[in-house]
């Protein structure tokens, strides 16, 4: 048969039979296609493509259905239609490319007669286990994104490149599943499929590599072949193979850019961004904020951390690419990196094409900067979540809108109880002061309640950031001339007594748009004596506490009160018209008012943080952690980092996935980072004092 006829009769046969005629020589003699391309190909009735609107009715079979033979069989009548589609594409590049390499046609033209022979076997396959092929609707995916391809070159890079190598995972996954069903037949043809696919995929990569730009690595000219949506991350199953992929002939660079790789296969993806100046761009600056220098280069180190908290399928705009290290260093730890995006901070602008759709602006904290730069983003099929305007925003995101005696008591009625320290009044706990002689008697009330230090603090600022400690018999005028700025600035601060700390934690939440919370849990935070941040952990957090402090959080129902109090300021915050991610800080403290009473008290709600907190973000590591682990995010100095290396992450089975048994992670390398290297630390809790020490000289 010439084989622009059996092309054809693939394309726009209407039966079976076409599709599947195969004949056992083929000549190539260049006659060329006489006839139109057809829209899509001729099919049955049954298997012919359906409406936009009926595309994904069927569902794929779930995981624990795999013991049904029915469900079984739905299965193979995916990857039967998948087979007709390739076989059907072919047979375009065939018709469409006469003058493409003979040696190339010969080739695509043994890969269809393969593709046909897996059809047979799936449909022999899914009759045995009482399926017909055409009973389930079909896709149209591959058939849509292929057939305008522009020549035999973006074709290799589109179809054995990209669909085929998904299909080595993807046939090695299913094979493991069908034998543990104990279906070893279609486990067997699966194999087969297999062994065809490393030869389809090889064929590619022989005619990819030929046409290719020459000064271009495979990987970089593989990413630069494919039109959104097509990408990279289509080219992986549900398990990665490198030996598949050795097989086949990749080189290393290529096998492990994919394996790294990640992008939206489907939905429009979230944009993440870090912007650790919300509080001051709301509170202070507005559009016109310039950050200082340390905050410059904070949010240069920082940054990576938004891809722990971004999904697999999201975005994340970063001022700098990732180094080659956290590069390393995620893989290694078996954590998905997701696509990434240039950020320019100065001109406050996200590298994205306009025609690509996506799900919203997701930042480390919502701010005018942000807004602005959503508003710039905006598309019709963004949708936009409605938020507080700014000056709501800015009364929000206050240190002192907690502090008002009045909310406190709404948000910690009835808590008082727990508190084994006087039990005395909640406005006493903190208060706004909004002159400077207010700040003065402030002083002097709370420095009767703790007998020496008082905190100021600005109602504006994070980890520690924007307050002093005062002692009022040996206040000095720098702590004076402090306290007149401030307030000349912010138009007041919040005066609260400072106590002798012990533990402090924090309970990570997002209220819904709806007003329902997701609480995400509990994090220990660890600062320094002046009150600096350190470290988030989660996991065992109650590690390195002394006997009867621990007794006295399980009596007093700490955890559960600090959950009621979180709900609380979620409603709070839902009323005023606030969606988002925020953090409840807590503490724990020693009496020195009533001892009597009980040696410990807590202080529910020593501040509320209406952002991505480094809690959150030590939660979203967990995720990648064995269970039982402690789980730390700190940011040790950089010089540190260089003085003592961290130890290897070591890998522990855990189902179809690994998990971090210990080890540290960098999110920062000491080659790009400015200031601190941002890692999450792994160890279990014998470990824990080694951690502590290496995270400051203090402990």
């Amino acid at each position: 048969m010439n084989m622009t006829e059996f092309a054809e009769q693939i394309l726009c046969g209407s039966c079976l039979e076409d599709k599947l005629q195969s004949p056992e020589v083929l000549i190539d003699d260049g006659r060329p296609f006489s006839g139109a391309f057809p829209r899509q190909p001729g099919r049955p009735q049954a298997l012919t493509f359906p409406r936009a609107s009926q595309r994904g009715a069927t569902a794929f079979p779930k995981m624990s259905e795999f013991d049904q033979d029915h469900k079984r069989g739905e299965v193979l009548h995916f990857f039967a239609n998948h087979e007709l589609l390739a076989l059907e594409l072919m047979a375009l590049v065939l018709l469409r490319f006469p003058d493409a390499p003979r040696a190339f046609r010969r080739g695509l033209s043994q890969t269809m007669r393969d593709e046909q022979k897996h059809m047979r076997l799936y449909i022999d396959h899914m009759q045995r286990l009482g399926v017909a092929f055409g009973e389930k609707p079909v896709g149209d995916f591959f058939w849509r994104m292929l057939k305008d391809v522009q020549s035999p070159y973006e074709f290799v890079a589109q179809m054995a490149l990209t669909f085929e190598q998904a299909n080595l995972d993807f046939a090695l996954y299913y094979a493991k599943v069908f034998e543990d069903v104990g279906d070893q037949k279609t486990a067997s043809v699966l194999h087969e499929v297999y062994e065809d696919e490393v030869r389809h995929v090889r064929h590619g990569l022989q005619w990819f590599r030929a046409w290719k730009p020459q000064n271009q690595s495979d990987w970089e000219a593989f990413e630069k072949a494919l039109r959104f949506p097509l990408s990279p991350a289509r080219a992986k199953g549900t398990v990665f193979s490198e030996p598949a992929r050795e097989a086949v002939g990749f080189d290393k660079h290529y096998v492990e850019s994919l394996r790294r790789f990640n992008q939206s296969k489907g939905r429009p993806p979230r944009i993440f961004v870090y912007n650790p100046a919300q509080e001051l761009e709301v509170g202070v600056g507005g559009l016109s904020y310039t950050q200082s220098a340390l905050l410059d280069d904070i949010a240069h180190d920082l940054e990576p951390l938004m891809v722990l908290i971004a999904a697999r399928d999201d975005v994340v705009a970063l001022r700098s690419p990732l180094s080659e290290t956290v590069k390393k260093s995620l893989s290694e730890a078996r954590i998905p990196v997701p696509e990434v995006v240039p950020f320019s901070s100065t001109q406050r602008q996200i590298i994205w094409k306009k025609d690509r759709p996506f799900a919203g602006l997701h930042p480390w904290g919502q701010s005018p900067v942000m807004d602005h730069l959503a508003h710039q983003m905006d598309s019709a099929s963004t949708r936009r979540t409605s938020q507080p305007n700014r000056d709501k925003m800015r009364r929000l995101v206050s240190k002192a809108f907690f502090a008002e005696a009045r909310r406190r008591e709404e948000v910690l009625r009835g808590l008082d109880t727990f508190d084994q320290c006087a039990r005395r009044k909640l406005e006493s706990s903190s208060a706004r002061a909004q002159s400077f002689e207010e700040v003065l008697r402030q002083i002097q009330h709370f420095s009767s309640v703790t007998q020496k230090y008082v905190v100021l603090k600005a109602p504006f600022g994070s980890s520690g950031r924007n307050q002093i400690r005062i002692e009022p018999s040996a206040m000095d005028e720098q702590q004076s001339y402090w306290i007149k700025r401030s307030l000349s600035l912010y138009g007041e601060l919040v005066v609260e007594p400072w106590r002798q700390v012990v533990a402090e934690f924090s309970q990570q939440a997002t209220v819904l748009e709806d007003g329902a919370v997701v609480q995400h849990g509990l994090v220990r935070n660890i600062s320094s004596v002046h009150g600096q941040y350190l470290a988030s952990c989660v996991g065992k957090v109650h590690f390195g506490l002394e006997r009867e402090l621990r007794a006295f959080l399980y009596s007093s129902g700490y955890a559960q009160s600090l959950e009621m109090v979180t709900q609380r300021v979620a409603t709070l915050l839902h009323a005023e018209g606030y969606s988002g991610p925020f953090g409840v800080d807590s503490y724990v403290y020693k009496s020195v008012i009533d001892s009597s009473k009980g040696e410990f008290g807590v202080q529910y709600l020593s501040e509320t943080n209406l952002r991505h907190t480094m809690g959150r973000v030590a939660l979203e590591a967990r995720r990648f952690a064995q269970a039982g682990r402690c789980v730390f995010l700190c940011m040790p100095p950089r010089s540190r980092i260089g003085f003592q290396p961290l130890p290897p992450v070591e890998l522990t089975p855990s189902g179809s996935q690994e998990l971090v048994s210990r080890g540290a992670i960098l999110l920062g390398g000491t080659e790009t980072c400015r200031r601190v290297v941002p890692c999450v630390w792994v160890c279990r809790e014998a470990e824990t004092e080694g951690v502590l020490s290496f995270i400051s000289d203090e402990f």
